[in-house]
């Protein structure tokens, strides 16, 4: 099961740079690591795409449930948490691609761009011929910051009067093939630089998969080079802080000059009781956000040397409240360090309140959430705080309902999104003035929303509010209201809107008539791209009939309706379709949880005739297949059974990568292959690690497993105690042991009797309370209390069933809810 998706600041940081990283590659190739599709004749054949609209971009492979983040990809998580940056970008920014005087290469000028680059790092960006080079011949000077979001070369000095940044609506590659003059530089792109690079500030350059590189000498008040290919000579540096040759003197250097958030932010700062001054780490992240805004890097005045000495004394194992008091109102740098301590005594927090220095009201806000909230004037809430006082799940009612009404957009969609605002104030919020927040609202507090709201949102006149309504429960009229004023991408959440009402995962606000009604007005309009939900919210008998219609229309994205359909005539249909183009049955049909023992048969076999050696195990192939079957909770006895005894007689073990690997993973390996698998490897490493935490292990082979495993004398010494011809006692026994490990297997196995797993869901240690309620044997009651204090993507792993998890949809929020809901439907 594909993990539920929180939308968090980091996550959006990533998505986004993957996203751009992803977009370039495609666009202009101008990457380390190149991606190309091989049409060897020796190749697997697989089917054509374009017909069938089986190689979907990467939104379109997410679970359908999670169908509805689309619009968040393309909006919340750039307008969201993005909206900083985009405010930030003013008309003082000038685009790379469209500065007057540059021409793109032609291939004379290429060549001998090629020649004049041979030998240097930077040379592989222009391998591809159909790369835009863009060319500005002689010196150039901008007037103001430069983002390149291009590849460009300048055939002289390049002369920036502001700062520079190749991160920001792409990746930029620059090429100078004189010196280069600049404020601030921030690069996650490549950089040639043939003379002197001289910066006035901060040069700060990170990412492997491109490369920093100047010929000449490097000046700068400050250069930071984080998980970079680099080549260069130091010039005049004021500090220098690299990956290659990490100097604490440096680094001492570097908290004396730079703002201090750079290394205090409660993001990026992680604090041990026994750190010390080599954990303090930039936060390039900043950086970035910082070079792009124009905001302060540096101090205003450089701290005096005696901040080092405090530094060390706010990180010793030794700080108490007494040392650590005189030192709060001594240096900012102190303070921040000082909220982020592994441990902080209680009697700090007023004074550092009292500072309302914003990292540390930040530090606060997740050590002191309530003092905070009740101190804090609205106006110096900041998006941050706001996110850490959220993370606290007993702040009253009130509190959100202050929170929300924030003069303060970013915060209020902050609110928005957390999903646990009392009705009144989320469906306040959702009409809120600002669409932003408008859509945030409607994501965070979608089962919130009376039919009012939800009817009043469906006319509201920006797209993206009536694509976020798109996927709440809805009625007839609603519908259609929008249905005739949604682009694309909205139908495709209004499709899966239609297919959540269908698996019964949501109170819905249509009759079944209606939403038979509705499904046939979406499965004629043609502006519906991918109609696979709306197949799936039809009866598994009434698919077949509309299969073949659709996949001739182009309509239909095959691998995700082969993962979800519980119709075994389409799953047939899917399978005589690869055969008729004769390419392999789509890896996404062995996930799907209800594929019949006959069909995952079809599988093994395949798997067993294909060559053993040359199969791509993660792309559509038959033993690629196989290796999904075996991620399967719900793959029959016997397929597992016959899928071990496949994989001995290739000569494989449980460390070898593939469907094996897989196999020796599961937890739950039927009696059948355990006993097989233990008769030919009992006593070896590998497979003593399996049984560790194996549902179905016995006393008798955990016995000899967990000595083989741990070799530690007192783990064994009780594990001596244990009876293994007494089964009760010698599950109680683990669980009863001092040594954790022990209590993980005992919490881990099926026989242990469901008292003692009772007693072990409580347990200090987090693996062993986890395992316990991960356990089938756990009581149904206590497995439903685990359900309701469940963080996102650990539903999945709590053994619920069905009318159990029915039972809590209308007590979850949010995103747990969807995750509910995409577990609920696999059980169905």
């Amino acid at each position: 099961m594909t993990p539920p998706i929180t939308v968090t600041p980091r996550l959006t940081r990533l998505f986004v740079r993957f996203y751009l990283a992803l977009t370039f590659r495609t666009q202009t190739s101008q990457n380390t690591a190149k991606i190309s599709i091989s049409r060897s004749k020796t190749a697997t054949p697989r089917i054509d795409y374009t017909y069938l609209n089986l190689e979907t971009p990467m939104h379109t492979q997410l679970r359908p449930v999670f169908l509805v983040l689309i619009f968040l990809a393309q909006n919340l998580l750039i307008q969201v948490f993005m909206t900083g940056s985009a405010h930030a970008l003013s008309s003082n920014w000038q685009k790379a691609s469209s500065i007057a005087g540059t021409h793109v290469a032609n291939a004379q000028e290429l060549k001998a761009l090629r020649v004049q680059l041979a030998g240097k790092n930077v040379a592989y960006n222009f391998d591809d011929v159909d790369t835009d080079v863009r060319v500005h011949s002689g010196d150039l000077a901008v007037d103001g910051s430069l983002e390149n979001d291009t590849l460009l070369v300048i055939q002289g000095d390049l002369t920036v009067k502001g700062n520079y940044h190749d991160y920001l609506s792409g990746i930029g590659v620059l090429v100078v093939l004189g010196q280069m003059h600049v404020d601030n530089l921030y690069s996650w792109g490549a950089i040639y630089v043939q003379n002197d690079l001289n910066a006035s500030g901060l040069i700060l350059t990170v990412y492997n998969d491109f490369t920093f590189e100047v010929a000449g000498k490097v000046n700068a008040r400050a250069l930071v080079i984080s998980d970079k290919s680099n080549d260069y000579r130091a010039g005049e540096i004021g500090v220098s802080l690299t990956d290659d040759d990490f100097d604490e003197r440096q680094l001492a250097m570097a908290l004396r000059l730079f703002e201090p958030a750079f290394f205090t932010r409660p993001d990026q700062l992680e604090l041990a009781s026994d750190s010390t001054l080599s954990d303090l780490r930039f936060d390039d992240e900043l950086g970035a956000e910082r070079i792009h805004a124009g905001g302060a890097i540096f101090r205003a005045q450089t701290a005096p040397e005696s901040v080092i000495s405090d530094v060390a004394q706010v990180l010793s194992e030794s700080g108490d409240a007494q040392s650590l008091a005189p030192l709060i109102t001594r240096d900012p740098l102190l303070a921040q360090l000082i909220a982020g301590r592994a441990e902080l005594p209680e009697i700090l927090h007023q004074p550092l309140l009292a500072t309302q220095d914003k990292i540390v009201l930040e530090w606060l806000a997740k050590r002191a959430p309530k003092l905070v909230a009740a101190q804090l004037n609205q106006a110096e809430m900041t998006p941050e705080m706001a996110k850490s006082l959220l993370q606290d799940g007993s702040l009253s009612a009130q509190t959100l309902a202050t929170l929300a009404a924030s003069t303060n957009a970013e915060v209020r969609k902050i609110v928005g999104l957390n999903g646990k605002l009392a009705a009144t104030a989320a469906n306040r919020l959702a009409l809120d003035s600002d669409p932003d927040v408008r859509v945030a609202t409607i994501t965070g507090q979608l089962y919130s929303l009376s039919a009012g709201t939800v009817t009043q949102l469906t006319k509201d006149r920006q797209i993206e509010v009536r694509k976020a309504i798109a996927q709440a429960p809805l009625s007839l009229s609603d519908f259609t209201r929008l249905q005739s004023s949604l682009d694309t991408d909205g139908l495709a959440v209004l499709a899966q809107s239609l297919y959540s009402d269908a698996v019964l995962a949501r109170e819905a606000r249509m009759s079944e008539t209606e939403r038979q009604q509705a499904i046939k007005l979406l499965i004629a309009d043609t502006k519906l791209r991918d109609a696979a939900p709306l197949l799936l919210a039809l009866p598994a008998n009434q698919q077949a009939e509309l299969f073949d219609r659709l996949v001739q229309a182009k309509r239909l994205d095959i691998e995700r309706l082969a993962a979800h359909t519980r119709s075994i005539e389409v799953l047939q249909k899917i399978i005589a379709l690869a055969d008729r183009v004769k390419v392999p049955i789509p890896n996404k049909l062995a996930r799907n949880p209800k594929l019949p023992p006959a069909l995952q048969r079809l599988i093994l076999e395949r798997a067993i005739a294909s060559a053993k050696d040359g199969d791509d195990v993660y792309g559509d192939s038959p033993r690629g297949a196989l290796d999904e079957i075996m991620q399967q909770d719900s793959t029959a006895d016997e397929i597992v059974l016959d899928t071990a005894k496949f994989a001995f007689r290739e000569g494989y073990m449980p460390a070898d990568g593939g469907y094996q690997n897989s196999l020796f993973h599961r937890r739950n390996l039927p009696r059948s292959a355990i006993e097989f698998i233990n008769a030919k490897l009992a006593g070896t490493e590998d497979w003593s690690l399996t049984l560790l935490l194996q549902l179905r292990a016995n006393p008798a082979e955990l016995s000899q497993a967990i000595p083989r495993w741990y070799e530690d004398a007192a783990i064994n010494a009780e594990l001596k105690r244990a009876d293994q011809n007494n089964a009760p006692q010698f599950w109680r026994a683990l669980a009863q042991a001092k040594s954790i490990k022990l209590r993980e297997v005992a919490a881990a196995n099926i026989n242990t009797p469901a008292d003692v797993l009772a007693l072990l869901v409580h347990d200090a240690e987090e693996s062993v309370a986890h395992s316990a309620q991960a356990n089938p044997n756990l009581p149904s009651a206590l497995r439903l209390k685990a359900a309701l204090s469940a963080k996102l993507g650990e539903l999945e792993h709590l053994p619920l069933s069905a009318a159990e998890l029915k039972s809590l949809l209308p007590k979850l929020d949010g995103a747990l809810r969807r995750e509910a809901m995409q577990r609920m439907h696999q059980l169905q």
